[in-house]
């Protein structure tokens, strides 16, 4: 308040002297007066052109006394609007009959010459300056001194220093009109919200109304939770009138009861109150919280008294549109779509989906601008709530442009291609929306986001024969936020299965902003050599038409054997209705494949084919509606596919083989995530010597039963070591021709910003031999944790499975590491 009359007088001097030293002549007086020059005192770094070519008056104007009162106020008030002052006078000096000097006298604001920061231990300096808007160089501004403490403060607070103050100094020279400011922090002890409580609620238990609040005690897991109460203390004393801060003297903290001002606070009593909301309590009200510091100064208990009122039910509800003729929709079609309906329990999550419902009814018929309001109307007698929606739907809108935001390295068309709407097209909103889930599909953004505005110019699209009025335009922004889809990597590490492990990576999921996939890769290990070179075209010659083609030469050593393979596979697919896709691959590849391994077999076993010629053609078929095909955390994935490999063909394989899989993503509270993986497979062979032993189904690894090593699970042949007659037999795994896994884990927000999540998994599966059947009894599981990072190399995965009844011979835990992505 002494703030605002100080600022009032200034105004008023500001405008007042210049009237009294111009005001010396007779207002009655109608002679002409002529400015012969205009002089500025008082300016430090602003010049005077600056200041003067605001003005209402120049030098050589020839002005009536009136005018010239009249002007000079407007001067000032444009003068003052540039920022730059805090004071101006205007005098005048006459120098000869009908002839004048004017003497414009200014202040300059003070310029923030430095700031320094004063009394920080905990948290370092470099993230305290980052929260203050009061800057070096710039003018100084009181409300930003203000938001700088405040914003300080809530800092402290976010990390536990509720009790934290922050003041401020100001030394200023008037010669070069500079300042500088110390801001001073006054740390105190770390304290935290030791609980919260309610008074006065009788319906809802305290339990429930915490569960959803922003604040939370501080607890188990609760460095998970979103919250914690920003607070800005206010004792009866209030803040120190000069310096800003809180003052509190050590003697007080025993105390007391203060009240709070909270950055969560009306935040919190909002999601409180509309809870009640939801259980039909209307009238509800919330107390003011109050404070109070536990008696050994580190905690804080918040206390928020409750009026829950009268729960209401629902009466009669109605909806009253403009849309009188109904030639969009019949009332009783839109009321029967309506999730509150009379008799039941009032709630407001009910109000907020049916008005949802009903603008994006309105908007897919074209009325972007659609406006649905409620008005309630309770009987407190009888705790009765009647609803009436209005709508009113405005005009139709077309899309006059599309405009894209936020793709620097993406190029448009790959964006503009998944859009479902086009310029010139009817609004509809289901067709919006659509399109952004698409965009997000392609795994290239954090965010995607589509607004609409009122279009910047009319570009005469119209329905036939309506007339220009009675349609309007809007423009579709297209706002995303890029995320980084390259991998760059070179290691090297050891692990107790492979020994020593070299690896270099590059891979784009973008490649040049095309929407293209490009991988090379190269890793060499005690039991893997893997060169890699992979590309994917999604759009070939910008048509629904894809084309991919994986180049590799790999050689690597199993238990019972080591196969060496050089090939590739070219791929074509069509996309059908956006979430239907059809696959055709060809493969070509050629293998050889040597008994021993890393147990050391020497006999060959039955149905072992050594080496032959792969030439393969594979149809598959997919169903895919996940939000994102990188980092999904909704939808399903489920596809089939039909291998088949013959001389026919140009090779010397002989088998087909079928796939079933389907993954599915379900959202979960607090940002949990359900994810569900069910994979089938079966092969065969119609000539005599079987499936080849390299093209059989081999279970166990991170990749498909965690908590057993890669490949355990198989069936087993007797096998001898060596030619050596009294060699000792050992299980010889010879693979299954049919294969079931089932995966299921609960994905866990760490630090998701960070990309860093916890996982805990339940893993089922088993290969299984041409005289066994499928069996889920006969299914080895497992379960286990995990730590999964989206690293700047890509992403890295961490898991220590444990197998549930374990075998002899079998470790109770086996821990793997991989670069790569989940199912």
């Amino acid at each position: 308040m002494v703030r605002a009359v100080q600022i009032y007088v200034a105004l008023f001097i500001a405008l007042a002297l210049p009237c009294a030293a111009l005001c010396d002549e007779d207002p009655g007086d109608k002679s002409k007066l002529k400015i012969v020059d205009i002089k500025v005192e008082g300016l430090i770094r602003v010049p005077p052109e600056t200041l003067l070519g605001v003005a209402s008056i120049a030098k050589g104007d020839t002005l009536s006394h009136q005018d010239l009162i009249r002007r000079t106020r407007q001067s000032i008030r444009a003068m003052f609007a540039i920022g730059y002052f805090t004071d101006i006078n205007v005098f005048r000096k006459d120098v000869a009959t009908g002839e004048l000097e004017l003497s414009v006298v200014v202040k300059e604001k003070y310029v923030v010459r430095k700031v320094n920061l004063v009394g920080h231990d905990e948290i370092e300096e470099e993230d305290i300056r980052k929260v203050f808007t009061i800057k070096e160089g710039r003018f100084l501004d009181s409300t930003k001194l203000v938001a700088t403490l405040r914003s300080v403060e809530e800092l402290y607070q976010d990390k536990g220093f509720y009790l934290a103050e922050a003041s401020w100094e100001v030394e200023k020279e008037d010669a070069t009109r500079t300042a500088v400011v110390t801001v001073r922090i006054k740390e105190q002890e770390e304290v935290e919200i030791r609980k919260i409580v309610f008074v006065g609620n009788q319906e809802l238990p305290d339990s429930d109304l915490k569960a959803f609040m922003q604040t939370r005690e501080k607890g188990y897991l609760s460095f998970m939770q979103q919250g914690g109460l920003f607070l800005n203390y206010f004792f009866q004393g209030g803040r120190d009138g000069i310096g800003g801060g809180v003052h509190m003297q050590s003697d007080m903290i025993d105390a007391s009861q203060f009240e709070s001002w909270s950055a969560h606070q009306d935040v919190d009593l909002q999601r409180v109150k509309w809870l009640y909301m939801t259980r039909g309590y209307v009238d509800v009200k919330l107390g003011q919280p109050r404070i109070s510091l536990t008696p050994d100064g580190q905690g804080i208990v918040i206390t928020v008294g409750v009026n829950e009122g009268m729960k209401f039910k629902v009466g009669k509800v109605e909806i009253v549109t403009d849309d009188t003729d109904g030639l969009l929709f019949e009332k009783d079609e839109l009321r029967d779509l309506l999730e509150l309906s009379p008799k039941q329990v009032f709630n407001s999550e009910d109000v907020m989906k049916d008005t949802m419902l009903l603008q994006r009814k309105f908007k897919d018929k074209g009325f972007a601008f659609v406006s649905v309001s409620n008005t309630p109307y309770l009987d407190r007698q009888d705790g009765i709530l009647d609803l009436t929606y209005v709508v009113e739907k405005g005009q139709p809108a077309y899309i006059a442009s599309i405009e894209l935001e936020g793709n620097t390295s993406t190029c448009d068309k790959v964006i503009r291609r998944e859009m479902k709407i086009a310029e010139g097209d009817l609004y509809e909103q289901s067709k919006i929306d659509r399109s952004k889930a698409l965009i997000f599909r392609l795994g290239f953004f954090e965010n995607v986001e589509i607004i609409n505005r009122p279009a910047l110019f009319s570009p005469g699209i119209r329905k036939p024969g309506a007339k220009e009025e009675e349609v309007g335009y809007v423009d579709l922004i297209v706002k995303v936020k890029e995320r980084e889809t390259g991998i760059f990597q070179v290691g090297a590490g050891f692990s107790s299965l492979e020994s020593y492990l070299l690896q270099a990576r590059i891979s784009k999921n973008n490649f040049l902003g095309r929407g293209q996939t490009v991988g090379v890769q190269a890793l060499g290990s005690s039991l893997r050599n893997i060169y890699m070179l992979s590309f994917v075209e999604p759009y070939f010659m910008d048509t629904r038409v894809s084309l991919s083609l994986d180049l590799y030469k790999t050689a690597i050593d199993y238990d019972a054997f080591t196969t060496d393979s050089l090939g590739g596979n070219i791929s074509w697919g069509y996309r059908f209705f956006d979430d239907y896709f059809v696959y055709l691959t060809y493969k070509l590849e050629e293998k050889d494949t040597t008994i021993g391994g890393r147990q050391g077999f020497s006999v060959p076993v039955k149905s072992f084919i050594p080496e032959g010629l792969t030439s393969s053609l594979r149809l598959s078929v997919a169903w895919d509606t996940r939000n994102n095909r990188i980092i999904p955390t909704d939808g399903f994935y489920n596809s089939a596919s039909m291998e088949y490999a013959s001389p026919y063909l140009g090779g010397d394989s002989d088998f087909y083989r079928t796939i079933f899989n389907t993954r599915w993503y379900v959202p979960l509270v607090w940002n949990f995530i359900l994810r569900l993986n069910g994979t089938a497979g079966y092969v065969n062979s119609p000539s005599e010597s079987g499936v080849p032993l390299f093209e059989r189904f081999y279970v166990g690894g991170i990749f498909s039963v965690r908590g057993f090593h890669r490949n355990a699970l198989s069936p087993t042949v007797p096998a001898a070591a060596s030619n050596d007659p009294g060699t000792t037999m050992r299980d010889f795994p010879i693979g299954g021709n049919k294969q079931l896994i089932f995966n299921a884990e609960i994905e866990i927000p760490i630090f998701r910003q960070m990309g860093i999540v916890g996982v805990v998994f339940l893993d089922a599966g088993n290969a299984f031999a041409e005289e066994e059947a499928m069996s889920l009894m006969a299914l080895r599981t497992s379960t286990g944790f995990g730590f999964r990072w989206w690293s700047p190399m890509g992403p890295l995965r961490f898991e220590w499975g444990f197998p549930l009844d374990p075998k002899p011979g079998e470790e109770p835990m086996v821990f793997e590491f991989t670069i790569g992505s989940a199912f």
